[in-house]
């Protein structure tokens, strides 16, 4: 038998980020290798291991995504709401996506991939 723990994102995360598509028509933005991805990327696979698109540095800074650290938990807050993953590697975000930054010394999403399928 599981022994199931309740917890919040409030007690195991440190904070929470949101996305934004980079300017589409500066080609630049679009030539990078930064991972980046929308909901419709979302919902196939628990871990996400790869990018949807790839933009530049350039793009993150002039733009309002975020980048999302590995190992943080990706969901949809508006297209596609209920989708969710785990990130493994770092991506980027766009505004339909939110990450909860997860404190890996408090909570290990490894280990829990069980409980969520």
């Amino acid at each position: 038998m599981n022994a199931w723990s309740e917890t919040t994102f409030g007690e195991v995360s440190t904070g929470f980020l949101s996305g934004g598509t980079p300017d589409t028509s500066q080609a630049d933005f679009w030539s990078g290798d930064i991972p980046w991805i929308t909901s419709k990327w979302l919902g196939s696979k628990l871990e996400l291991t790869s990018g949807e698109k790839f933009i530049s540095n350039d793009a993150v800074e002039k733009s309002s995504t975020k980048i999302v650290p590995k190992d943080s938990i990706i969901f949809a807050t508006r297209v596609g709401v209920g989708k969710v993953g785990i990130n493994r590697i770092d991506l980027a975000i766009n505004q339909d996506l939110a990450g909860v930054l997860i404190d890996n010394e408090v909570y290990d999403t490894s280990l829990s991939l069980i409980n969520w399928v």
